[in-house]
């Protein structure tokens, strides 16, 4: 899965201080929220904050604001959820309003042939709470009360709404740096934004390898290991790739590499990997074996978000820097 940065206007309740990442795959962000109960540090989602259920429907959170504070409606009911500065966090079922509507509730005095009796409420028929859920609180759940119409009768149920959030946390000690691991939160695995590198030792490599490929078709994965001089210039001769085949992971070449290959496990970022060694020939091995590699996960890198493009649609975008045309000099 790749990642970019957008440049895309997001709704309320993300921080416009970090920038939001877009995946090409899943519909997934990877964003910091604006919001006092969440910490303040990268998730991905498939949308921006959380989503509320009421009678076992599900209210999505909606672009702008209402009064200064998210509002959430139903694709398939008349449910709708905003904030009023008169009830705090209403909640309508029966019929659609239009989100920021204030609803109207007032007591009104019934008389038995002129006689006072019972008071009895009238006006719009809404729900109202204080608070709503907390994402962070496994299961939490608020009561909306019956207001309006609705206090007229115990037998109008007060209507229970909690909230779902499936999002993945960021790990690790740099929560507002959006490279690297994600734990799933309501949601079962765990997500990374860029590409791992791990430092070699053993094999005669002692470096550090970087530029991870993936090549996306399952069940085969392919990295692509780079290693680097002292001057930090990549080294032609040690490009070597790690790749799934037959249920084991291979370094080096099997059939073609006169040097032998190395068998693993799949390259971990928890734990150090070894990779014994194998020689081309089983049967007349040369005198001096090559000693195992080990990959120990060192750090990630935003590798994995270039993205391929022309050289002519480069310059659509682009703004001229100069009119006239300048010879290129012979090599």
């Amino acid at each position: 899965m790749k990642w970019r940065y957008s440049q895309s206007t997001f709704p309320d309740g993300v921080n416009k201080d970090y920038p939001v990442l877009c995946s090409d795959t899943g519909g997934l962000f990877a964003y910091v929220p604006d919001d006092d109960v969440m910490p303040k540090a990268y998730i991905i989602s498939e949308q921006f904050g959380m989503r509320l259920v009421v009678d076992e429907y599900t209210l999505y959170k909606q672009r702008g604001d209402v009064h200064g504070n998210p509002w959430y409606a139903s694709d398939v009911t008349n449910a709708i959820i905003y904030w009023t500065p008169t009830y705090g966090w209403v909640l309508h079922t029966a019929q659609r309003m239009f989100p920021g509507y204030i609803p109207v509730e007032y007591e009104e005095q019934q008389y038995l042939h002129g006689v006072p009796t019972d008071k009895i409420w009238k006006g719009d028929v809404f729900y109202a709470c204080e608070v709503l859920p907390n994402p962070t609180i496994d299961d939490d759940s608020v009561v909306f009360v019956g207001r309006g119409t609705n206090k007229n009768s115990e037998q109008v149920p007060n209507k229970n709404v909690y909230c779902i959030f499936p999002r993945y946390e960021k790990s690790g000690d740099a929560p507002l740096n959006p490279i690297g691991e994600y734990t799933g939160v309501d949601v079962f695995g765990e997500k990374s934004i860029g590409v791992p590198r791990w430092t070699c030792s053993g094999g005669g490599f002692d470096t550090l390898f970087g530029d991870v490929y993936f090549d996306g078709y399952d069940p085969l994965e392919r990295y692509r290991f780079v290693s680097y001089d002292a001057g930090g210039n990549p080294t032609f001769d040690s490009v070597m790739d790690i790749t799934y085949d037959g249920g084991k992971w291979y370094i080096g070449e099997r059939q073609w590499w006169v040097l032998g290959w190395w068998e693993g496990p799949k390259p971990s970022i928890t734990e150090p990997t070894v990779y014994v060694w194998h020689p081309p020939n089983q049967y007349n091995p040369p005198e001096v074996p090559l000693p195992n590699i080990t990959l120990t996960f060192s750090d990630y890198i935003i590798g994995d978000m270039r993205e391929v493009t022309y050289l002519m649609d480069n310059g659509v975008y682009r703004q001229p820097q100069q009119t006239s045309i300048v010879p290129v000099e012979e090599q």
